[in-house]
This record gives C-alpha cells, sequence and structure tokens, in this order.
C-alpha cells in the first residue's frame, strides 16, 4: 500500500467497488470498525462506507443484492480490561449504524437484516439465503443472456485476486480417500470433512473460553472425542489472538501402564516445541504441583500462546483402566492447573461414569463449574454428517439412501459410531464408483449389522487355530468394571499377541480396522478395540463377554489391587487372604491368561507366604503358632503339606505338638511317618500323650501297635528309676483306639482290663470297646 493512501482506499483500487459485485455480504458483531472520510464524506468505518456504496448501487441497477447479519448474543466483558472503552466505544458506533434501518421519526423499517446467535447458525442461514439468491441471479442473466459474461467476470476475478494478494481457496478442494472416519475418532486433520457438529462447537468454544474446566459428557460412540479435536480446538486455532494455542493431548491410560502422570509426560514431552525434562513422569506423581509449575513457566516465556489447552481424551479410565491410588492425586492436579491463567482443562467423559465422578468431592467441584453434554444431533445435522464428506470426496448416494441411513441409524447411545463404520465400509464396497448404492448397503447389513457382520465374516475367514485365539486376545483387551459394564483396554502387542494364532487374529481384525495399533512411550507398540459398539455389535464377541463378565471383573480388582499392593511397598496388609484367592486361581485357569509379574507375585498362594515366612529363623513363637492356625483355618491338601514342613526337627518340641494336633484334625495320612518319628523322639509323657492323641484323630490302622505300646508305657519320675504306668498316657492311649474304630485294637484293650490297673484306665479302655464295637455292628 502507497504511503499517501488510506486503507479504504488502497481496498478501492484493488478491488471492485461493492456496487459493481452481484452479492453483498456485512456481517456484525461488537465492532463497527475504523472511522472514514472518504470523498469528503463521514463513514462510521470502511465497512459502513462499503455498504452504503452497495446499497447505492442497488437502487440505482438492482445490483448487488445485499445482506446484513447480525449477531446478537452478547460478548464476554471484563471490568479490568484496558480496551473496555474503546470496546465499548466500537459498540455504540454498531448501535448507530443498525439505527439507519429506522425511521427516527416514525420507527418503520427502512431495511432489514438477519440475526443470528452462534457461527453454525450463521452458516445455515447464509448458505440458505444464498441459495435462493443465486438461483434467482442466473434465471435472471439466464433471461438477459448474460450468464456466460458472469462467468467470465467471476473466473477473472477470481484470477485476478488470487495472483494479486496470494490467495489459495483450501476450503472446497476435494477430499481423497474415504470421506467418513469408520470407528476412529475424527482429528484435526480431518476438519474438512467433520460436518453436522457446528452448532456443538460454537457452543463448547463458548463454554471453554468462560470456564477453565469443561467435562464433554455424552454416550459411548456419541462423538464426544471427535467434537473436541475437529471441532473445538482447530476453532480455537483459528481464532486465537495472539499466535494460536498450546495444546496437549492424553488420555489417562496412554501408555497401557495404569498411570496417568507417565501418559502426561509423554503427551507434554511430544506436544509442547523444545520441551525436555528429565524424571517428569516421576516428578509429576511426587509433586502434582509440577504441571501447575510448568503451565506458568509456558505463559511466562511463551509470549506468542493465548492459550495452553490439556485435553485428556477417555478420561472415564481415571475410573477404569488406571491404578486407584493415582485417581484423588491426578483429579487435585488438574483442579491446580485449571487455575493457571492461560490454562485450560478439557476432558471427554462417557456418561455412565459420571456417577463415579462425584464421588471424588474435588471432580464433583470441577464438574459444578464445567459440564457439556453431548446429545444426539439433529436431523440436519445428521444429513450433514453424510452428504457434505460425501460431497466434498465427490461422491453421491442414489436417491432415498441418506433418509434410509438415517432412518436405521436411529438415535440410541453410540448409534452414530455405527453410522460412521458403515459409511466407510460403504465407501470401500463401492471403491472406483463414485455413486454410493443401495445394493452395497444391503449387502453391508446396514447400520445396525454391519459392524457384527464384518466381523463374523473375518472371523469366519480366518484358520480354526487362529478362531479360537479370540478369548486369548480379548480377555486383553475387554475390561469389566464392578457394574458390569465392558470397556476398552490398551494393551502391549506383546501380550496381546502372546501366540502365532493370537498374532493372526490381531492382524485380519485390524485390517478390518475393528482393533487398531499404537504406539506408546518409547515407541512401544499397542493394541485395542477401536471401538465398543464392537462389543454390542459382534453376537459372538457380546456372548463371550457375557459369559466371562464375572471373571473379567475379578481380573480387573486384582491387577488394581496388585498394583495398590506394590505402591504401598508391597506391604503385608494389603495381599488377599487365601478365601479370596482361589477365584483368582479358577479365573486364570479358565481365561488362561498370563498375569503380569507384579500380579503374579501379588496371588501368591498364601499357603506359601506362611511357609516362607515360618523359614524365618527370626520368627517369634507366638507368630508361629498363629501361622499354624491359620493353615488349618486354609485346610486342604496344600495346607497338610505345608504342616508337615512345619514338622522340622529344628522346631521347639511344643511347637511341633502344636502342629502335629493341627494335622490330625485335617485328617492328615500323609504325616503318619512323620507324627511316629516325633513320637519316637520326644521324652516328655505330656508331649508324647498329645502326640498320642493326634494319631488317633489322625485315623490311620497303622497306628494301632504303636498306640498300644503305650498302653504299657514306663518311664522315669524324679530322678530315680521307678517303672510306673504314665495313667495320663495310657488313658490318651485308650482314647486314640477308640478313636480310630478298628477291631484290632480290641485285644490290646481287653489286656488293659485284664491287668487291672487303675479305676480310670480301665474306665477308658471300657469306652473305647464300647465305640469300636458300636462303630463295627452299623
Amino acid at each position: 500500500m502507497e504511503a499517501n493512501l488510506i486503507p479504504q482506499e488502497a481496498i478501492r483500487r484493488g478491488l471492485p467497488l461493492p456496487s459493481d459485485c452481484d452479492i453483498f455480504l456485512s456481517v456484525f458483531w461488537t465492532r463497527m470498525g475504523t472511522p472514514v472520510s472518504i470523498d469528503g464524506k463521514y463513514f462510521l468505518s470502511g465497512t459502513h462506507y462499503e455498504f452504503c456504496d452497495a446499497m447505492r448501487g442497488n437502487r440505482q441497477n438492482g445490483r448487488p443484492r445485499v445482506l446484513v447479519y447480525k449477531r446478537d448474543d452478547v460478548p464476554a466483558l471484563k471490568l479490568d480490561d484496558p480496551d473496555l472503552d474503546e470496546k465499548r466505544s466500537q459498540f455504540e458506533r454498531l448501535r448507530e449504524f443498525f439505527r439507519e434501518f429506522k425511521d427516527p421519526e416514525t420507527g418503520e423499517l427502512t431495511g432489514g437484516y438477519k440475526i443470528f446467535t452462534k457461527p453454525d447458525d450463521y452458516r445455515v442461514m447464509l448458505e440458505s439465503n444464498l441459495r435462493f439468491i443465486i438461483k434467482q441471479l442466473l434465471q435472471e442473466d439466464e433471461q438477459n443472456d448474460k450468464s456466460e459474461q458472469v462467468f467470465e467476470n467471476c473466473t477473472s476475478l477470481k484470477s485476478k485476486f488470487a495472483k494479486e494478494y496470494s490467495v489459495t481457496a483450501t476450503a472446497s478442494e476435494e477430499w481423497t480417500g474415504s470421506p467418513f472416519p469408520g470407528l476412529r475418532a475424527f482429528g484435526i486433520k480431518d476438519v474438512p470433512i467433520f460436518f453436522g457438529r457446528g452448532r456443538e462447537t460454537d457452543l463448547l468454544v463458548a463454554r471453554v473460553r468462560e470456564n477453565d474446566f469443561t467435562a464433554v459428557v455424552g454416550a459411548s460412540g456419541s462423538g464426544k472425542s471427535s467434537l473436541v479435536a475437529a471441532g473445538l480446538i482447530p476453532r480455537l486455532l483459528s481464532t486465537s489472538k495472539i499466535g494460536g494455542i498450546l495444546t496437549v493431548t492424553t488420555s489417562p491410560d496412554l501408555l497401557g501402564a495404569g498411570n496417568p502422570f507417565a501418559a502426561l509426560a509423554a503427551a507434554l514431552l511430544k506436544d509442547v516445541p523444545k520441551f525436555t525434562r528429565r524424571n517428569l513422569a516421576r516428578d509429576l506423581e511426587k509433586s502434582p504441583e509440577t504441571l501447575t509449575n510448568i503451565f506458568r513457566e509456558l505463559q511466562d516465556s511463551e509470549s506468542t500462546v493465548s492459550l495452553i489447552l490439556l485435553f485428556i481424551d477417555q478420561f472415564e479410565e481415571v475410573f477404569s483402566t488406571i491404578r486407584q491410588a493415582y485417581r484423588v492425586p491426578f483429579i487435585k492436579m488438574l483442579a491446580d492447573v485449571s487455575q493457571v491463567e492461560v490454562a485450560r482443562v478439557v476432558v471427554t467423559l462417557r456418561g455412565d461414569f459420571y456417577g463415579e465422578c462425584l464421588h471424588i468431592p474435588e471432580m464433583s467441584q470441577l464438574l459444578e463449574r464445567g459440564t457439556f453434554p453431548v446429545t444426539v444431533p439433529r436431523i440436519v445435522d445428521l444429513h450433514d454428517m453424510l452428504a457434505r464428506p460425501a460431497r466434498r470426496a465427490g461422491l453421491s448416494f442414489e436417491e432415498g439412501l441418506i433418509q434410509r441411513i438415517l432412518d436405521d441409524t436411529g438415535s440410541e447411545p453410540g448409534s452414530l459410531a455405527l453410522m460412521a463404520y458403515t459409511l466407510d465400509e460403504l465407501f470401500h464396497a463401492c471403491q472406483g464408483n463414485i455413486v454410493l448404492s443401495h445394493g452395497k448397503y444391503e449387502e453391508l447389513g446396514g447400520v445396525q449389522g454391519a459392524i457384527g457382520k464384518r466381523s463374523e465374516t473375518i472371523f469366519g475367514e480366518l484358520d480354526e487355530e487362529a478362531q479360537s485365539a479370540l478369548p486369548i486376545v480379548f480377555r486383553e483387551l475387554v475390561e469389566v468394571d464392578d457394574r458390569g459394564t465392558a470397556t476398552r483396554r490398551r494393551e502391549p502387542a506383546l501380550r496381546a499377541e502372546s501366540t502365532d494364532a493370537a498374532r493372526r487374529f490381531i492382524e485380519r481384525m485390524t485390517e478390518a480396522r475393528l482393533l487398531v495399533r499404537s504406539r506408546g512411550d518409547e515407541d512401544a507398540a499397542y493394541i485395542e478395540v477401536a471401538h465398543e459398539a464392537l462389543f454390542r455389535s459382534w453376537t459372538r464377541l457380546q456372548i463371550w463377554i457375557e459369559d466371562t463378565k464375572d471373571e473379567l471383573r475379578l481380573l480387573r480388582q486384582v491387577r488394581l489391587a496388585a498394583q495398590e499392593w506394590e505402591r504401598n511397598g508391597r506391604a503385608a496388609a494389603y495381599l488377599w487372604p487365601h478365601e479370596r484367592l482361589v477365584p483368582v486361581y479358577r479365573m486364570r485357569g479358565h481365561l488362561k491368561i498370563q498375569l503380569d509379574e507384579i500380579t503374579t507375585d501379588f496371588v501368591e498362594p498364601e499357603l506359601e507366604r506362611l511357609s516362607q515366612e515360618m523359614s524365618e529363623s527370626s520368627i517369634k513363637r507366638h507368630r508361629k503358632l498363629a501361622i499354624v492356625e491359620r493353615m488349618v483355618q486354609i485346610g486342604g491338601k496344600e495346607a497338610i503339606d505345608s504342616l508337615i514342613k512345619t514338622l522340622d526337627p529344628a522346631n521347639p518340641d511344643n511347637f511341633r505338638i502344636h502342629a502335629v494336633r493341627a494335622l490330625s484334625n485335617l485328617g492328615a495320612t500323609k504325616a503318619f511317618e512323620e507324627i511316629v518319628s516325633i513320637l519316637q523322639r520326644s521324652s516328655s509323657v505330656k508331649h508324647k500323650s498329645s502326640i498320642i492323641s493326634s494319631l488317633g484323630i489322625l485315623g490311620d490302622n497303622r497306628a494301632i501297635p504303636i498306640i498300644a505300646d503305650a498302653l504299657k508305657w514306663r518311664g522315669l519320675r524324679r530322678g530315680y528309676l521307678h517303672r510306673y504306668y504314665s495313667e495320663d498316657l495310657q488313658r490318651a492311649a485308650a482314647v486314640a483306639l477308640g478313636r480310630i474304630g478298628n477291631t484290632e485294637a480290641l485285644p490290646y484293650l481287653f489286656q488293659v482290663i485284664a491287668r487291672e490297673p487303675s479305676p480310670k484306665i480301665v474306665s477308658a479302655a471300657e469306652r473305647a470297646i464300647q465305640r469300636i464295637e458300636k462303630l463295627n455292628s452299623k
């Protein structure tokens, strides 16, 4: 622009006057512009001058057609804004301009303008108005035989404008490949084919600008992630005041390790230019205020950034896959960082997890500050989601097919994901044909059957061994929460592809875009389900999930418990007892799952832990006794084996006697030889009596002659030789023989009575005989 020219004069020289055009548009909101004086006349702004020139041309020649639009929602103003006075002045000049549309004396309208609230309302209104006006203009030109001249003028003008101002039109460029995302979410690169969410994008942009925290809440498959990634973020990038925004995108379990701090660290290192920091994940975990400090540093150092947006997708992973101990600290970190002046936190959350959030006070407070519900699209929006991406890719639908697809889609939760997948499959089925047909749509099985039919077709093409890998793969990729809701789980490829058959299964399902591969920390490969709609739409998988949901739920619980145990230094207080572990062993056997190292250590049998503890030299006697009692409570063959190990001669006699009693209570015939060995080595009458009683409880017939010997046992007393019959030991022997209940013991008992020892021994022998006879008379 020449120094002697004002901006408006430069524009006049470079472009045709509005009065020379066919259509003139003016759009206003809060600003009128800079006042100008042209040809000795005062105008509120250059826009005001252009409007007046367009109206002059319309009055003289009937062209241009003049359209004026006014946005009527109230802009956000801050009282401490240094430009507040200028903004008020601009708004007053705007009001002065619109007063021209009324006669100041009569109040009669002298012109018309259209009012809209949000940008997408303007888009819909403008498209409708332009279609109508252009149609009229073309009809007029056809009648006046000026159509060719109009076209040439437009082409010439376009070439001149592009040449002089280096302008290229990218919005109308054709899309290469499928214009439908399938089961994946839209991303920022998909903006040219992201339609039907303009109204929601307008509202969400306003909400995010006003609130430091926003939760985008909706059903699975409702398009939450796409709305943020292809709607909100591009809009913020295109309308930011200074240089743009800095976006950091992650999900709580991005790395599949159950650690949201590690996932966030990986996202920061990836998304923040020139940002490097060692041990960032550890710092975030130990000091959640680290993120706040990082954002404040970015706010101070990055003068070109007007907004820092932290986008956390699939926030429900906080309650489904990340370690429970991280849950509250992670949420507190988000609450803290949202207070940074230029920071905004946006999360997407499945509606069925909303209640989980309310149990955490910090999360409940965040939701109070900003919740944005994603509802079912209007019918006009659904139509745009089909027709406009197809048009961008040079495609069309057979007559009636769009309405048929819309009718089949319905309004159920997750229906958008089914529709998107069906459209993507329809594109590939019609490859090479620019018309999407009813016939191909029917072959796919329609919206409700496309995913299930495709999945079953792919499954049927696999060999029998690969088919058998379905549970092997999905036991890793499906997680069931405490309510029985199935959610997808990101898993390392090495674990999911644990067998060659599983690898073939995953490769084929990935080719069909039903499973997806991604890269995590240190470029590690991960596998996950493309969308949870697969769980509902593939009947075979749905049945398998239903049949195994209790085991999958238990698997999730034990994994979370193992992580909590590890986080707390593997403290014994966090370990599960035998009774809780037994179902885990059954689950592990049924799912044939290979647990990770931490979980494997966590589910070590309690009896093995007790035996290991028993072998430690530092263990106290009272603890040993408690361990024996616990082994008895657990019972079973494993308990017997563990108790036998405690009969080691290194243990004190009284402890071994306690163990013998425990074994006898369990009916441990396997312990017979060990018990007899202890009996032979024992010199204490008290200990011998206890062991004899244990042999009787054990009920092993081999013990009869050994017990019978005890009926005539003699020992030492008070330091001098004196043979005597120990009444306690003999009574214990008589009772033990009676407990065994075998008639082979009767001769020994009759001999005792015949010797006429003490009445107590005779009485015990007689009761033993009666018991044996009674048992054998049945």
